[in-house]
């Protein structure tokens, strides 16, 4: 099976980015023609489990799949050079 993995970027509110937003979109067009997974990679902080389910849901609604959360002690935000 084949796997679209969108890189996610979030709000300091924790919440999907516009751009993320439009990205997972024509990700799930082009797998719903593929027969593919959606795959959204988010960096964040987010330690509690009440907030990776929600951010879980909101990525869901978005069109992904799964969300793959890697643990970094800084926002995805401030990763950017």
């Amino acid at each position: 099976m084949a796997n679209l993995v969108v890189w996610s970027e979030l709000h300091e509110n924790r919440r999907p980015t516009p751009t993320t937003r439009q990205a997972l979109a024509q990700a799930r067009l082009i797998s719903n023609a593929l027969g593919a997974t959606v795959h959204a990679l988010v960096a964040t902080d987010a330690a509690d489990a009440d907030g990776l389910d929600a951010l879980a849901r909101e990525f869901g609604a978005a069109g992904a799949d799964r969300v793959v959360v890697w643990p970094t002690s800084a926002s995805a935000g401030s990763m950017r050079s």
